[in-house]
């Protein structure tokens, strides 16, 4: 389990005192329960043919494909788990695996990591100027 993840869920259960073994086997069971499933990435992967992210789209910039992807993630409640270096978006072609994190409702400045999945993208300037990029969950 991310130490993230278990000492919120330590906090938690047993503020100040820490948690009994059926306490951490219980949120152990929790944390495990928000992976990113088959189902979800396979949602994904039929929500990036919507917007493009298949290799069959143009964006004019590597960020907006991001954007897309985050804009489809975040209807599931998963937004990026890190920062993003713009930087090596500047570039003709490249690839990049974005960490990702479950959004937490109870407090928005600590998203929950996701340790099963991250997002790849990989982009190729075209001809017309247009980036073509592929975007898919691990």
């Amino acid at each position: 389990m991310h130490p993230t993840i278990q000492k919120a869920l330590i906090e938690r259960l047993a503020p100040g005192r820490g948690p009994t073994t059926a306490q951490l086997v219980e949120a152990t069971r929790a944390a495990k329960a928000k992976r990113v499933d088959r189902t979800l990435r396979n949602q994904f992967a039929t929500s990036t043919k919507k917007y493009g992210l298949d290799g069959n789209g143009r964006f004019d910039r590597v960020g907006k494909a991001i954007s897309a992807a985050f804009d489809i993630l975040g209807k599931h409640g998963i937004e990026s788990g890190g920062m993003i270096d713009a930087f090596g978006l500047k570039q003709d072609s490249g690839s990049r695996r974005l960490d990702l994190a479950w959004t937490n409702p109870e407090d928005s400045f600590s998203p929950i990591p996701i340790s099963n999945s991250y997002l790849s993208i990989t982009w190729q300037l075209m001809n017309n100027n247009k980036f073509e990029v592929v975007a898919y969950l691990s």
